[in-house]
């Protein structure tokens, strides 16, 4: 499912939690529209894998910018979320 949201953050994470049943669905999340993120924005991606591997179910996270890959790797989520930090 496409991320609709522009910005991965913390005046967005309440809405991307109450939807993140929803966006996990069908295995896959979209991050190509997103261009703001911060800390709550990838707090957010960590608690839709762990929603996922709590139901048996696994998760791909594409298309995510350059920017928000280099902020996984600094964070050192990057591999835990399957996107290449690269």
């Amino acid at each position: 499912m496409k991320l609709d949201a522009d910005a991965l953050s913390f005046e967005r994470a309440a809405q991307g939690y109450a939807r993140a049943d929803e966006l996990i669905a069908d295995g896959r999340v979209d991050l190509s529209e997103v261009r703001q993120f911060d800390s709550a924005g990838i707090a957010l991606l960590l608690e839709m894998k762990r929603r996922a591997q709590r139901t048996g179910r696994s998760i791909e996270f594409v298309g995510a910018p350059s920017q928000l890959r280099g902020l996984l790797g600094f964070f050192g989520v990057d591999t835990l979320l399957g996107i290449d930090a690269s």
